[in-house]
């Protein structure tokens, strides 16, 4: 029991400060899960940015995927 009490606070502490540093490693304009940076759908303002797109205009890559399905891209960097 004693070595509970002792072990989870060590591991709940090694397990935010995991999550930090893997946070810390995207920058602002990363979009590297859904929803975004921080889940919340937002991206930071960047100018340049296309606001109009079709099959072709506007897309720099694309790729057939079996099926239907709910995604997102991922962005880190410039992949």
């Amino acid at each position: 029991m004693r070595l509970m009490k002792t072990f989870f606070p060590i591991a709940l502490l090694g397990v935010v400060l995991a999550a930090q540093q893997a946070l810390a490693a995207f920058k602002p304009t990363d979009w590297p899960a859904w929803r975004g940076l921080h889940g919340d759908g937002h991206a930071k303002a960047v100018k340049g940015l296309p606001v109009k797109w079709s099959d072709s205009k506007n897309v720099v890559w694309k790729i057939k995927l079996p099926g239907r399905g709910h995604s997102t891209p991922t962005i880190v960097g410039n992949r």
